[in-house]
C-alpha cells in the first residue's frame, strides 16, 4: 500500500514451494507446483480507483527495497511495529474520515513509534518527540516540508488544539490540517524506509511527482 499509494486489495493469495510438486496420476509433475491457498481476514479495499496501476506509478518497487532481502526486512519490521503500522495505514484505507481524526491517529502512531524506538517514558513532552522524529528522518523529510522548525510548531499547536478541542484550531482551514496530516503520513513512510536502509526507495520517493509536489508546503 505504501509503494502503490493506494489500498492493496488482495483477492487471492497462493503459496507454492519447490518441495511440493503438483501430484498427477502418473506421479509428481516435473515443473508444476501444488498451490496452497491462504485464507485470512483482509479488510483493506481499494474504493477510489479500480484501474490497473502501471509500473511508473509506483512510488517505489521491490528492487528499490533490496529485493527479497528487503522484503524479508520489511516483514520483520511490520511484525515488530504491527499495531503502529496498522494505525497509520487505517487512515489510508478508510473510505471517509474527519481530517482531525486522520491527523490525530497518525500523530498518536508516530508518538508510539518514538516511544518504542527510544525506550522513553510515557507522558513525555511533545516538542522533544517531534524534534527527535524530524531529526531522525533528516534531509529526506526536510526536503519534503521545507522549514522543519515551522513544521514542528504547526504540528505541536494543531495536535494540542485537536486534543483539547480548541475551537480556533478545529474551525480553522481543513486544508491546513489535511496538509499536516499528509506530512505525518509521509514522515512515517520515510522512517520505515530508513529503518529498512532502503536508500533507493527513499530516492525514488523523493523524486516521484505524487510526493514531490508536497515539498516545502
Amino acid at each position: 500500500s505504501m509503494a502503490a499509494d493506494r489500498a492493496a486489495e488482495y483477492k487471492k493469495l497462493i503459496l507454492v514451494s519447490n518441495d511440493v510438486p503438483m501430484q498427477m496420476l502418473s506421479g509428481p509433475h516435473p515443473t508444476a507446483k501444488e498451490e496452497i491457498e491462504v485464507y485470512a481476514d483482509w479488510t483493506a479495499r481499494d474504493e477510489k480507483r479500480k484501474r490497473e496501476l502501471w509500473r511508473h506509478q509506483y512510488l517505489f518497487q521491490l528492487p528499490d527495497l533490496g529485493g527479497c532481502a528487503g522484503l524479508a526486512a520489511w516483514m520483520d519490521y511490520s511484525q515488530q511495529f504491527r499495531l503502529i503500522t496498522r494505525r497509520v495505514m487505517a487512515t489510508r484505507y478508510a473510505k471517509s474520515m474527519y481530517v482531525s481524526d486522520r491527523f490525530s491517529n497518525r500523530m498518536a502512531a508516530l508518538e508510539a513509534w518514538d516511544l518504542k524506538i527510544t525506550g522513553g517514558q510515557k507522558g513525555g513532552s511533545l516538542l522533544p518527540r517531534l524534534r527527535r522524529l524530524a531529526l531522525r528522518a533528516g534531509p529526506d523529510f526536510e526536503s519534503f516540508v521545507g522549514d522543519v522548525s515551522r513544521w514542528i510548531k504547526l504540528v505541536h499547536d494543531t495536535r494540542n488544539g485537536v486534543a483539547h478541542h480548541d475551537e480556533g484550531i478545529l474551525d480553522g482551514r481543513s486544508s491546513d490540517q489535511y496538509a499536516l496530516a499528509e506530512s505525518l503520513y509521509w514522515l512515517y513512510v520515510i522512517l520505515v524506509l530508513q529503518s529498512l536502509n532502503a536508500k533507493a526507495a527513499l530516492a525514488r520517493l523523493a523524486g516521484h511527482p505524487q510526493v514531490a509536489h508536497w515539498g516545502g508546503r
